[in-house]
């Protein structure tokens, strides 16, 4: 899989990005038991700050792609998975 067909796979890269949130957070880990994360963190497609395993696409409902990994395998029954991780 290279990119989507929505994708300008040689868009510029780098810059900045800024965004405001209001409101007070202890941690940015989204994932705490205890405490306030702070917002942004988690959300469609990622969230801001973590990647995900896969990445669903925007105009195919019920498929996703690897992100972080390279490469995964189910069975059958989808009892489980197993992920590679891309090494970069």
């Amino acid at each position: 899989f290279q990119h989507y067909d929505y994708v300008n796979a040689d868009a510029p890269k780098g810059g900045t990005y800024n965004s405001v949130v209001l409101g007070t957070f202890d941690s940015f880990n989204p994932y705490i038991v205890q405490g306030s994360p702070a917002a942004g963190l988690v959300g469609f497609g990622g969230g801001l700050l973590y990647d995900t395993l896969m990445e669903q696409s925007t105009d195919e409902g019920s498929t996703s792609h690897p992100l972080i990994a390279d490469a995964y395998k189910y069975p059958v029954d989808y009892s489980s998975a197993t992920y590679r991780l891309d090494p970069r």
